[in-house]
């Protein structure tokens, strides 16, 4: 578990919200982006933010280290193995999507983590992750220094430094060792054209370097995040631009186990200052924690601006429903999950006829809690005249 984050992409599964808000200082931001409709949505993101309630105990919060830890620097290694096999009858599309079914390692990753001081906490995330580009990569590295008293809990302030998940996006902020679809987005063998896949592919989710700085109010009830990332992503070795990506993020809790949240970003990944910069607007919520016993619903919605000359508008939806069962009463088995997820991507809001529609029907056998099997049907389609795709898919998850 991530020493700063009790759980957002940890060794235990649980949906952590991220939050933040950020400014968008004049003097980084070209003059003719400083409109009113630009400052009206950083303004009802703040109202958001501002009139967050008293939420949902799920802190983004640098925690003390235990009372077991007496030296320092205290370091412990965690990290998963991830095997996911699929078969689709995707042969209109195998030039771009590949084979019909393949086994293949989807996530390797051995994590070291703890602390530097009791207010300094790091994570190095190397990951391997099979079949794609520059399949060895350095994930979540980052220091964390707390600048609030370690007895604090109503008011925590934390200043992030190095390569972190920008804070966007509900479901790409819950751990992928507990995801009850398998994929966030269509996955290896469909058409890599869901609300996931669209904005990943733009640049606007995922891991980037920067900075951010992260306030946890009321027991981590509240809190907020503004960073500010290079722009061209954890893949990139340096930066393409003088231009810096800015976003943040906000949630809170509202009625119980309900969760809600929003998130704005802005980027230019195009190696000229002077091309517009695009962005992004998300709102979610979620009830429950994915891999706790009971209901788990999920809603992730996103508008932006296409990274091309012409910016086209996008927009995703997404919706994950599950229901944990522990202790189902079959020997050997600690918990079983029925899961079903909803998916629509549109990469040009103009057209009415380029949309792609995903729905995959999951099922979970945990044989512990940090260990399950799980198995997918998945239909892919789309609204043009492009034929559909049938799939099965299954992954083995454990993760210590």
């Amino acid at each position: 578990m991530d020493p700063l984050h009790s759980g957002s992409r940890g060794k235990h599964p649980a949906a952590r919200p991220r939050v933040a808000f950020t400014s968008l200082p004049s003097q980084v931001l070209p003059s003719r982006l400083l409109r009113p409709r630009l400052v009206a949505r950083v303004a009802v993101l703040a109202a958001v933010v501002v009139a967050a309630v008293p939420a949902h105990a799920q802190p983004s919060v640098v925690a003390p280290p235990p009372d077991s830890v007496t030296h320092f620097p205290d370091v412990r290694f965690t990290g998963r193995v991830h095997v996911q096999g699929y078969y689709a009858d995707n042969g209109p599309y195998a030039t771009t999507v590949g084979p019909s079914s393949t086994v293949f390692m989807r996530r390797v990753r051995l994590e070291a983590r703890g602390f530097i001081t009791p207010r300094i906490a790091f994570i190095v995330m190397p990951s391997y992750e099979q079949g794609r580009s520059g399949s060895v990569r350095l994930l979540d590295t980052y220091l964390d220094f707390r600048l609030t008293p370690l007895k604090s809990t109503e008011n925590v302030v934390v200043w992030r430094v190095g390569n972190e998940k920008r804070p966007i996006g509900r479901y790409e902020l819950t751990s992928s060792n507990n995801l009850p679809s398998l994929e966030r987005g269509a996955g290896r063998g469909l058409v890599p054209a869901q609300s996931n896949d669209l904005f990943l592919g733009n640049n606007y989710l995922a891991w980037d370097i920067g900075t951010s700085l992260i306030w946890i109010g009321g027991s981590g009830r509240y809190s907020l995040q503004a960073g500010a990332y290079n722009g061209v992503g954890e893949a990139s070795s340096r930066d393409n631009n003088d231009s810096k990506a800015m976003g943040g993020r906000g949630t809170a809790t509202v009625w119980r186990k309900l969760n809600v949240g929003a998130s704005y970003y802005v980027n230019n990944v195009v190696a000229t200052d002077t091309t517009p910069r695009r962005d992004v607007a998300e709102v979610d919520f979620v009830w429950g924690r994915a891999g706790e016993p009971g209901l788990y619903l999920l809603g992730d919605y996103m508008q932006g601006q296409a990274q091309t000359s012409a910016g086209e508008r996008m927009r995703g939806a997404t919706l994950v429903a599950a229901y944990h069962v522990r202790n189902p009463g079959l020997r050997g088995l600690y918990a079983l999950e029925p899961a079903v997820m909803l998916d629509v991507g549109d990469p040009d809001t103009r057209q009415s006829d380029n949309q792609a529609y995903l729905v995959r029907v999951a099922a979970a056998a945990y044989f512990a809690r940090n260990a399950h099997l799980r198995v997918a049907y998945e239909h892919q389609t789309f609204a043009d005249i492009r034929p559909s795709i049938g799939a099965v898919r299954t992954q083995v998850t454990v993760s210590w």
